[in-house]
């Protein structure tokens, strides 16, 4: 019996709410009044306006029960204090006539909706992928159905809904649920349906995978790739898909790619798979159509290869004129290095690695151990001062069984003047991995030690140089000591190589961020902000580039307005306006974007803007992020790893299945450029199984890895892979029989493969592997998102030699300075068993005893004895003595003792009671024999 025809709460038990002096609460009800005190305020409402009702029992029920009822507008009303069976009860009563009210509500609205919800439910199943936006067009159309997504599955029942209701309730209640099941049914039936069809739509067998590419046709699609894994096949077979089951018609479908030779293999199998009428572009060819059919005419454009040898061209102007002079000069003296300080770093290795990759020199070309002893002879050369770095102290004898001879970090040998340069912030903190004692208590030692025999000491700190202020520094004390300022002449310092070196450096650097600022909406005050609205306290260098980026942009758009031209640049974001404003009107439903781990800002507006234009566009972009190596041209491979945030819809589709290399390959590439946390998370599948590793490191020519290769592989092909052009340009191999043999710089082998690939001038250095030319991190000011991860490029650019072979690959190293890739894949324990180390002089047992980095056999210029020394020296002097009898060998620790290694060399010494490096030896002092540590010239220890 419904509690419309009864009283059943009137009068009912009122319980006296313990030790409270407000007035009691009650309720009652009288169809269709709730009447009701709460907290002494009395109040009535209409039966119809309760939308829930609870209840809720005091601390032991010693207060009794509250009763909690919500009307309409969210209007709240407790009762408390009533017996815990009556709340119970009522509750009960209460949700009975709330369904029943609803379930009277439903049926009327259901009775008038019928035929509305019969066609909601056929336009949502229809023979079709569903995309976001037919889905969001849906809800609006049908928006008169919300109330069923507010009625309980059980509501509707008892109403007599059936199946057409409940799943448009369940359509709008939860749409991104609902559509993303819908479609998944949907797909697992086409790709049953098609199988066929799909069989044989190209002469290459498709994936699982690549086919749910192929026949999700959503709004946004990114289909993440492997290498290997038939990208450029994926794209065809979309075409092919598309047009046989004519969803599209020819020319209503995009394909675009990045560079003129991926679009004309495109092109060429499109039209073999597909036939005419499809059009396949480059962006910047699609830009130029687009910028023609609004204009009406065909712009001259500036070629991109002319830009670096305009700015080179330009920057040498400047180097030689009056005016300008500074600008180039200060950045080429000062700023050319990255400035990582010391401090920045957790260990000596990071530093020492740091420094040496980029090959830190003055210049005059001398090896210097940090970047700001560069800044400082770079002063010295630039005005004319004659120095001489590390010279031998010449006031006093220095150096004994305790101290090293001292070397002051410049004598300036016409004035007679020292110059020591301190490694410590403005309150004498020191690099993390420096002793601040130890090192406060050298600077007081030198200080007095000039200071007692009469040499003038000229200081100088770190922080004049973070803070911009080290060049001035210099000069105000240089000039209290009457040192003479004569600026060099122009034309020698023109004629020095590491000027022209440096010249061509920063003249592909500003190619790059010119660019890159070009490709995008950025301007100048963008820019200028975050530079100088960043909380780095380290940005001098930043600030001088911007000068110097200011002065050369404007220099090349006033060239390129004399011209009457316009560039790459200009060709993406002149026509990405044009389409945003609507002066173009795109005719694509259909946008396939192959190779998109390249897409740039720039191009991202121009396809975005395509895409905006056409009611219900579909994309499907293809790529693979472990494999993006052109950031120097505008690609920002954030747009590809942070796809969610550029488009909230996109379904991800992972190729995963590989059918180039073996399964050896693919775990030591993928632990390597896994190392980086952005990169996107995949799993490679290969069918192709290997019992033995299949990456080699050697030190073998590469014409003899070639022989060995052709020896056991007579019917084969070879890559040669180096990183830059002079040295795939230098590799001279007589070609012998069947085997198919290219050289190419990394780069340019993108897409290629072969069964054998040689990676020559594995080294470190300004042009090693890697190479920290094109790593700048002032790149960084110009993407979304800074690449925080050391070498992030040059790793992805390793992967891609790495996996460009089916069978093996060989890494020839140069031993005298091992690239640190080279040194990962030897040394971390991640690639034990995958990689073999062919015996070199590269040690993997030893590790420098100053800053734990490589050490590499050398041999001592007086007796030819050998010992190991640091990669980094001379910026590090570590190194571990030989054999003092055999002179043939290096001592290997025993226990408790060190002994020769040679097989016939008997000698033997004690280990050194403080340090694990080193052993007893014998020495003759002034007071006669003692025994000291071996290591004590090297790291100072005294153990005795």
């Amino acid at each position: 019996m419904g509690l419309a025809k009864s009283l059943l709460v009137k009068g009912i038990k009122k319980v006296r709410r313990l030790f409270s002096n407000k007035p009691e609460d009650s309720i009652s009800y009288q169809e269709p009044v709730i009447s009701y005190k709460s907290n002494g305020e009395p109040g009535t409402k209409n039966i119809k306006e309760l939308k829930h009702v609870d209840f809720n029992q005091s601390f032991l029920g010693l207060f009794g029960t509250s009763l909690n009822l919500i009307f309409q507008n969210d209007d709240n009303v407790t009762v408390k204090g009533l017996d815990h069976s009556t709340a119970v009860r009522l509750k009960d009563e209460f949700d009975n006539k709330i369904l029943e009210l609803l379930v009277q509500s439903a049926k009327t609205k259901l009775i008038s909706s019928t035929e509305l919800i019969k066609q909601a439910f056929t336009e949502l199943y229809k023979d079709q992928y569903l995309s976001y936006w037919q889905m969001n067009q849906w809800l609006i159309k049908y928006s008169e159905l919300k109330f069923l997504s507010v009625l309980e599955v059980d509501i509707l029942n008892k109403a007599g809904a059936g199946k057409e209701s409940l799943h448009c309730r369940n359509a709008i209640t939860d749409p991104i649920e609902w559509r993303q099941k819908r479609n998944d049914k949907w797909v697992e039936k086409e790709l049953q349906l098609k199988q066929d069809l799909l069989d044989t739509l190209l002469p290459t067998k498709l994936s699982r995978k690549q086919r749910e590419a192929i026949v999700r046709h959503d709004n946004r699609v990114l289909a993440v790739a492997g290498a290997g894994t038939g990208k450029t096949t994926t794209v065809v077979g979309k075409v092919a898909y598309l047009l046989s089951q004519k969803i599209c018609k020819p020319e209503e479908i995009l394909l675009l790619s990045f560079a003129k030779g991926a679009v004309d293999e495109l092109q060429e199998r499109i039209e073999a798979t597909c036939g005419n009428g499809v059009q396949v572009q480059t962006f910047h060819k699609l830009g130029l159509d687009v910028i023609i059919d609004v204009t009406g005419k065909k712009p001259a454009i500036y070629e991109q290869d002319d830009l670096i040898n305009f700015i080179q061209n330009h920057l040498s102007q400047m180097l030689m004129g009056a005016s300008d002079n500074e600008k180039i000069l200060e950045f080429l003296a000062y700023y050319f290095y990255p400035t990582k300080l010391p401090n920045e770093f957790n260990t000596q290795k990071e530093y020492l690695k740091h420094v040496s990759s980029h090959d830190i020199r003055t210049l005059k070309g001398e090896k210097v151990k940090s970047y700001q002893e560069a800044q400082v002879a770079n002063f010295l050369f630039l005005h004319g001062i004659e120095y001489i770095y590390e010279a031998k102290y010449r006031g006093a004898d220095t150096g004994n069984t305790q101290k090293r001879v001292y070397k002051p970090d410049f004598y300036l040998p016409k004035n007679g003047i020292y110059i020591e340069h301190f490694g410590v912030d403005r309150n004498n903190n020191t690099a993390p991995w420096v002793d601040r004692y130890e090192y406060l208590e050298s600077m007081q030692w030198k200080r007095e030690l000039h200071s007692r025999n009469g040499t003038t000491l000229v200081q100088t700190y770190s922080y004049q140089a973070s803070e911009g202020n080290l060049a001035n520094a210099l000069h105000s004390q240089l000039k209290k000591h009457n040192v003479q300022f004569m600026p060099i002449n122009q034309a020698y310092l023109f004629r020095l190589k590491e000027i022209k070196s440096r010249l061509k450096s920063v003249a592909k650097l500003l190619g790059t961020t010119l660019t890159l600022f070009k490709s995008d909406k950025m301007t100048l005050k963008d820019l200028s902000e975050e530079i100088y609205n960043t909380n780095k306290e380290n940005n001098q260098r930043e600030k001088r580039f911007l000068r110097l980026f200011k002065h050369v942009l404007s220099a090349y758009e006033n060239h390129l307005d004399i011209k009457g031209e316009i560039d790459f640049g200009d060709m993406i974001t002149k026509a990405a306006a044009y389409v945003e404003d609507g002066k173009f009107e795109s005719p694509y439903k259909v946008i396939v974007v192959d190779e998109f781990q390249d897409i740039s800002r720039g191009r991202a507006w121009f396809l975005n803007s395509l895409l905006e234009q056409v009611k219900d566009a579909r994309l499907l972009c293809v790529g693979d992020d472990w494999q993006s190596i052109y950031r120097f041209t505008g690609s920002d491979i954030s747009l590809m790893t942070n796809y969610k945030e550029q488009w909230s819809q996109a379904v991800r589709i992972d190729l995963d299945k590989t059918y180039r290399f073996n399964d050896k390959i693919k775990e030591v590439s993928t632990k390597f450029i896994t190392k980086n946390p952005s990169q996107l998370s995949k799993n490679i599948i290969c069918d192709k199984k290997r019992e033995h590793p299949a990456v080699y490191v050697t030190q073998k020519q590469v014409s003899d890895i070639y022989n060995e290769i052709r020896d056991k592989d007579s019917e084969t092909s070879v890559l040669v892979l180096n990183r830059y052009n002079f040295g795939a340009d230098n590799v001279e191999i007589d070609k012998v029989g069947d085997v198919d043999l290219r050289n190419l710089t990394v780069h340019s082998a993108k897409g290629k493969e072969a069964d054998y690939v040689i990676v020559d001038n594995l080294e470190s250095g300004k042009y090693g592997f890697p190479s920290e030319i094109l790593d700048d991190p002032i790149i960084n000011l110009f993407l979304i998102e800074k690449e925080s991860y050391p070498n992030s490029e040059e790793r992805r650019l390793f992967y891609v030699a790495l996996t460009r072979a089916r069978k093996e690959v060989w890494l020839k190293v140069n031993a005298s300075f091992p690239s640190q890739f080279v040194e990962e894949l030897r040394k971390d324990d991640a690639y034990t068993g995958l990689v073999i180390d062919e015996e070199n002089s590269i040690l993997t047992d030893y590790s420098c005893p100053i800053c734990d980095s490589t050490v590499i056999e050398r041999r001592n210029s007086k007796d030819n004895s050998l010992f190991f020394g640091c990669i980094h020296y001379p910026r590090c002097t570590g190194t571990i003595a030989g054999c003092p009898k055999c002179k043939s060998a290096v001592p290997i620790r025993s226990g408790n003792k060190f002994i020769c290694p040679s097989e016939t060399c008997d000698w033997q010494a004690p280990k050194c009671p403080v340090c694990d490096n080193g052993y007893r030896e014998t020495k003759t002092g002034p007071y006669g024999k003692f025994k000291v540590c071996s290591m004590y010239s090297v790291t100072g220890c005294k153990g005795k």
